[in-house]
């Protein structure tokens, strides 16, 4: 990761290969032991998420040109994370993968990624939503209930509270009105 001669490529496909690594330990490990497996295994698919995330974001590894090509990845990796959780029908993974996955929303945040990171938290929502009605998994709600409105309330603070990051009305209440639509 930190050589000057690799080319960016490279790197995102060592990391690509880590995330798999994690996922697939997490699987094994979970036939023998089976909440830390399944630990392992929802990190190793955040993993995939943050994978997809630095493919745009992370100087080192950036691959990815347009913000709209990066949000499509991101978006994609956060549908496989949850068909992986409806797959094998796993409380944990399902849990795992919501919580990092607002980890990486955070992270995205960070990078100047602000419009995305509470879009992404909208998603990361709506999806454990859809896991409470669908599997009756009530942990990632509890957890995107309140990440999703501390993701809101940085980004307002440090972002849409300054002259420059000012949005429209409609968009800020937009926002913060969706994510308690989507819970409630």
């Amino acid at each position: 990761y930190i050589s000057l001669t690799t080319p960016p490529w490279v790197k995102l496909l060592e990391l690509g290969v880590i995330a798999a690594g994690v996922t697939v330990a997490g699987a094994w490990i979970e036939r023998k032991i089976e909440q830390l497996g399944a630990v392992i295994f929802g990190a190793g698919l955040a993993l995939c998420f943050f994978t997809a995330f630095a493919a745009y974001a992370v100087p080192a590894v950036k691959v990815i040109e347009t913000i709209v090509a990066g949000a499509l990845v991101q978006g994609a990796a956060v549908v496989a994370i949850g068909a992986v959780a409806l797959r094998r029908r796993s409380s944990t993974v399902a849990t795992m993968a919501v919580l990092l996955g607002f980890v990486s929303a955070f992270f995205s945040m960070a990078e100047g990624f602000d419009d995305f990171a509470v879009f992404a938290g909208l998603g990361l929502s709506a999806m454990a939503v859809f896991f409470r009605h669908r599997e009756g998994w009530p942990v990632p709600v509890f957890g995107s209930a309140a990440l999703v409105h501390v993701l809101n309330a940085i980004v307002a603070i440090e972002v849409w509270s300054t002259e420059m990051g000012r949005p429209g009305a409609w968009h800020a209440f937009g926002i913060v009105g969706a994510a308690w639509a989507v819970h409630f």
